[in-house]
């Protein structure tokens, strides 16, 4: 036990690398998907349409 706090600084230290890793994760998730939004936008089929214009 005599190295308790080495491997207390080293178990902190990943886990703080882990949070930045899954936080740089979920901001490039969220621009990747604005990005596609932008550069690809839905737009709806002809079927879509049809099945729309059916319901009123």
């Amino acid at each position: 036990m005599c190295n308790f706090h080495g491997y207390d600084n080293a178990r902190r230290r990943r886990h703080e690398r882990r949070r930045a890793r899954q936080a740089a994760y979920e901001y490039n998730k969220a621009l990747n998907m604005a990005l596609k939004a932008a550069l690809n936008p839905r737009k709806p089929s002809q079927q879509q349409t049809l099945n729309a214009l059916s319901f009123h």
